[in-house]
């Protein structure tokens, strides 16, 4: 690993589901827990955002048996005095967790509240002088004493339960009678657990029933049929008036429950009608005349019975395939039950490529298929096509993915460890793979004009100098670089922060991966005509880069994997970074021995003011 870029990877992770909410929560901690101060302070004050974000909407009980699993550590003082800061159960998860030197102990505890100090005196692997410190500081014990149980105050052997439960007066009394009605109260209490249960029961019978109201058997009677008969009058009421009123609407527009009024009228037939299915194949939106009798029902329901037929519609479901002329039986309300023709088309988010459902057609089964939905439906695009097979690759790929893991964790039994090192491989070239996808659908997705990259603010010298910094360990030992002298800073651009890191890693680690030893490449910036320019000179091995990006057959055919390069080489980072410029309103192209970014700029002014818009969250969304 030439730089550790894993928690700017978690962070840019979307948190739309609790279950990501704590996958991340775990990773943020070992990261986190982990550091060793080579985290940038941007990345870091984020990471600790972040933190803060998901403990709003991570109950503390799970968050404190989380810190403490097997394996969980904290050598991060920073991380350590947040988490102190915590509800009890996680402080004292934290606390227990932590694993800092003697200097970082003593630098921390001061800093600690009371509570922690008090869980941190429970240690018994802590030197003799955080000992020594936290006796100056105060901490003698761990915690409050236990608490002594309460005991009642043994009532009076005379006493009886229908004597002590004798109902209050209704009365106001001062402060003295209040003060004896309490201890009675209390006395009686006491001789009720003496008492046997019988007659214990019988006294709060009797405690309960003196504040009943009180109603003759004849004045209960008759106050029930006098409820009842109210009833009646207004239901006979209301069907008098619905029988002399005439209905505004169609009968088939206004169904009733059967309740053998004499007034439901038969609804027409339902011959054809379009729906939507979400992704679970259930119908979430029909047509009016036939809405109210199928949105709900799933379209595995519909599969004929018939045994030439059946399975049809359900193994096409299973594979998101398209539904051509498929027999189906609808069993449910008279206007729609029989046997109908389906034709059905899956459909895929347009922004992240996941299958969405299905769109289409029920139409009866002696209805000429020539009418079918498909016949109108609009071809789909080519990035539309693309996107749908970079979903069903996806499939098989996480499916690997799983297995490796399952093989390489020994989750299921022991494994010989030949095949766990086998499977660990598996898993980090289907990683690989599953990135390259990601990439892929990002420069199908803004090629296409399906997603823009514009909105948000960047400081392109800030991150030039990140960049370059994370390479430094691959190009000082070839003796090669990057010169930032002519770099103007700030140097802002309209561009989201974390757009604009992956755009300027892109071509910076392209140039880099391909500078020989020794060779030193010059990068530029300045703000011309409203616009923020960097300009990076290319190296020696790209004298032959065409103005379209492009490679000649030479270089693109001996072109060796880097990961400096892409997934896909030179010429496919190149282009999915010129993309990414083109989405952002801005240009990427060769001026001379150069390649020249320009995109949007802002001011200062304006950086300022989009700062202050509040920052929000996804989880539970």
């Amino acid at each position: 690993m030439h730089f550790d870029d894993r928690l700017a990877t978690v962070l840019r992770l979307p948190v739309k589901s609790e279950a990501l909410a704590w996958v991340q929560f775990r990773q943020l901690l070992d990261i986190l827990g982990r550091a060793d101060g080579e985290i940038s302070d941007a990345v870091a004050d984020a990471a600790y955002a972040r933190l803060d974000e998901l403990a709003k909407h991570l109950p503390a009980a799970r968050r404190a048996r989380v810190l403490e699993e097997p394996g969980t550590t904290i050598r991060n003082p920073d991380l350590l005095a947040r988490l102190a800061l915590e509800p009890p159960d996680v402080a004292t998860a934290a606390v227990r967790a932590g694993r800092l030197s003697e200097a970082q102990w003593l630098d921390l505890i001061p800093a600690l509240p009371v509570r922690a100090r008090g869980i941190l005196r429970h240690r018994r692997d802590l030197p003799g002088r955080v000992l020594a410190l936290l006796d100056r500081l105060g901490i003698a014990d761990r915690g409050l004493p236990p608490a002594q149980p309460l005991t009642a105050t043994p009532a009076a052997t005379g006493s009886t339960a229908s004597e002590a439960v004798d109902p209050p007066r209704l009365a106001v009394v001062d402060e003295q009678s209040q003060a004896t009605a309490n201890r009675a109260v209390c006395e009686c209490g006491a001789a009720a657990e003496n008492e046997s249960d019988a007659h214990a029961a019988r006294a709060r019978h009797e405690n309960v029933v003196a504040f009943e109201p009180k109603l003759t058997p004849q004045a209960d009677r008759e106050a029930r049929e006098a409820g009842i008969g109210d009833i009646v009058r207004r239901i006979e009421a209301f069907r008098a008036t619905r029988a002399s009123t005439p209905s505004p609407t169609p009968p088939h527009d206004d169904p009733r429950l059967p309740l053998d009024d004499g007034q439901v009228a038969s609804m027409p037939l339902v011959e054809v009608f379009d729906f939507t299915a979400d992704a679970q194949g259930r119908l979430s939106w029909a047509e009016p005349t036939a809405a109210p009798m199928v949105v709900g029902l799933r379209l595995d329901q519909f599969d004929s019975p018939a045994p030439p037929a059946r399975g049809g519609i359900v193994a096409s479901l299973r594979h998101r395939q398209p539904i051509r002329n498929a027999p189906a039986r609808i069993v449910g309300a008279a206007p729609v039950a029989g046997d109908w023709l389906l034709d059905a088309a899956p459909q895929f988010d347009g922004q992240t490529g996941h299958f969405a459902g299905y769109l289409g057609r029920l139409r009866r089964a002696s209805e000429p298929h020539g009418q079918s939905a498909r016949a109108d439906r609009p071809a789909h695009s080519e990035p539309d096509l693309m996107r749908q097979v970079l979903h069903e690759l996806r499939t098989p790929a996480n499916a690997i993915q799983m297995s490796a893991e399952v093989i390489q964790q020994s989750l299921f039994g022991p494994v010989p460890h030949d095949y766990r090192a086998l499977a660990a491989n598996v898993a980090g070239d289907i990683a690989q793979i599953l990135a390259g996808f990601d990439e892929l659908e990002r420069a199908v997705k803004l090629e296409g004009g399906a997603t823009s990259l514009t909105g948000g603010s960047c400081d392109l010298a800030d991150v030039v100098t990140g960049c370059v910094a994370r390479l430094d360990e691959w190009n000082r030992p070839r003796g090669s670089g990057f010169d930032l002298d002519e770099l103007d800073i700030p140097l802002f651009a309209a561009l989201g922060a974390e757009d604009g890191e992956r755009l300027i890693w892109r071509v910076i680690a392209a140039l880099a991966g391909r500078s020989a030893p020794g060779e030193r490449l010059a990068i530029r910036g300045w703000s011309a005509s409203g616009q923020a320019v960097l300009e990076m000179e290319l190296p020696g091995a790209l004298a032959d880069l065409d103005p379209d990006l492009g490679f000649g057959e030479r270089l693109d055919t001996s072109e060796p994997y880097s990961l400096l390069s892409g997934r896909f080489g030179l010429r496919f980072t190149l282009r999915l970074a010129r993309a990414e410029a083109r989405g952002a309103g801005g240009t990427l192209e060769r001026n001379g021995n150069a390649l020249r970014l320009s995109l949007p700029g802002l001011t200062v002014a304006a950086v300022d003011n989009s700062a202050d818009e509040p920052a929000s969250t996804d989880i539970g969304r």
